[in-house]
């Protein structure tokens, strides 16, 4: 062996170790301390369950009564209750059946305001508005002669009592034949007041005296969130049908047929039968007529209404004129280039046109098929809505700046904007 091995070895410490007695007394500590540890935590819990049964029997011991006023005094100092009568709030200052009616919406004996009712949601029997609403809501029957027949069934509502009722255009229009049935079953005979189909608002009149108008109300004053009630007509039935749900959302731009509208959108449900039928509010005024509905997969409960004062105006115009005028219209017809197709077209993005109404503004003022365009008052413009937002800023009569491409060069014209019931097609631009 060599001296440097001496060397290590000499100074090596040796390893340490223990002995079989001292690994058996630590092992006796360990388990002494985990069973002090279950002890403790076995008397830690008994107090616990201890205190939380005095707790209970104490509380059982108490006057309810009094646990209530204490709590109520402790409690939100706005809140409110509400007995079972003051949940079916309805216009009019009448007695109904059993419900008392208050005099108009927003008195004490309606449900709690926003922000009023502390964070309670309350679940409101609406079985007394809908039995005053329905007697102002009709079903309406429409049969078309020509071709195979066309049989269409929808709702309207009773605007007067010597028999004006509005519905949807859809419902009606292109029809020969079409009845009123009234909420308590009586037919009649119907001829059409006015159509205006650009939105999709019809007026009716039947010969009848004594009916009960519907209670209109306000639109502008509709918020999301708040509740709202369906009336219709099941498709072949005279009874009417009724849905319950809240607003979802409000001034949704809805393109229909070349026309932006806006209107109200609702998760109650609107069937065909509903379509015409009264949107209402908590206190059975209608804010809106349900006009259509998204049966797109994987949309559920997206209906859609017409505010009713945007209704109101249109149906006054309806029966006091039989149309509506100042309704802007270029005269064109058109297709939407996406930025794709224009690209493998090499054309720019906009409205590409497939036809000119000769005699309109856009005629003379040299728009021709196969021109895109790009800019309405100076606003670029990629598809028909937000095209018909930049010309129903606009009225019949008036000028407007369209800028377009025709083989890759770039004009800008003012086209003279024509009235739309001047024109037998609906569908023009």
């Amino acid at each position: 062996m060599s001296n440097e091995q001496k060397e290590y070895q000499v100074d090596q410490e040796p390893f340490p170790y223990k002995t079989y007695d001292e690994i058996l007394l630590e092992k006796q500590r360990r388990m002494r301390f985990h069973r002090g540890m279950v002890v403790m935590s076995g008397f830690f819990l008994m107090c616990c369950a201890v205190v939380i049964g005095i707790s209970m029997v104490w509380s059982r011991s108490a006057n309810p009564l009094e646990l209530f006023f204490q709590t109520a005094q402790n409690g939100n100092a706005n809140s409110q209750s509400y007995s079972p009568g003051e949940l079916t709030p309805l216009p009019g200052g009448e007695e109904n059946g059993d419900a008392v009616l208050p005099s108009e919406p927003g008195t004490s004996d309606a449900p709690a305001a926003e922000g009023e009712s502390g964070g309670l949601i309350l679940v409101t029997d609406v079985s007394a508005v809908v039995k005053q609403a329905q007697k102002s809501v009709v079903g309406i029957g429409a049969e078309s002669y020509s071709g195979t027949g066309t049989i269409r069934t929808g709702s309207g509502i009773i605007l007067t009592e010597d028999g004006y009722i509005v519905t949807t255009s859809h419902s009606i229009s292109g029809c020969d034949s079409i009845n009123v049935t009234l909420d308590g079953g009586e037919k009649y005979t119907a001829f059409v007041i006015g159509d205006d189909s650009y939105s999709d608002i019809a007026v009716l009149k039947i010969d009848v005296q004594g009916l009960q108008p519907a209670l209109l109300g306000d639109s502008d004053q509709v918020e999301v969130g708040q509740p709202a009630i369906a009336l219709g007509s099941l498709p072949g039935q005279s009874q009417g049908t009724a849905a319950v749900g809240i607003i979802s959302g409000v001034e949704r731009n809805v393109l229909i047929k070349n026309a932006v509208m806006s209107l109200l959108q609702t998760d109650a449900a609107i069937n065909r039968g509903n379509s015409g039928g009264p949107l209402l509010d908590r206190y059975g005024q209608v804010v809106g007529i349900s006009s259509s509905k998204i049966t797109v997969s994987g949309c559920e409960g997206m209906g859609f209404a017409i505010p009713i004062n945007l209704v109101r105006s249109i149906a006054e115009e309806l029966i006091q004129y039989g149309s509506v005028a100042g309704r802007p219209m270029l005269g064109v017809n058109g297709s939407k280039l996406s930025s794709m197709a224009s690209g493998f077209c090499g054309l720019s993005e906009g409205l590409y046109l497939t036809a000119v109404d000769p005699g309109s503004g856009a005629a003379a003022a040299g728009l021709q098929v196969g021109d895109v365009i790009t800019h309405l008052n100076d606003v670029k413009v990629t598809d028909f809505s937000e095209a018909c937002v930049q010309r129903d800023q606009f009225r019949a009569g008036e000028d407007i700046a369209v800028t377009y491409c025709r083989k890759k060069v770039s004009r800008t014209v003012w086209v003279h904007l024509m009235d739309r019931r001047d024109v037998s097609s609906d569908y023009n631009f």
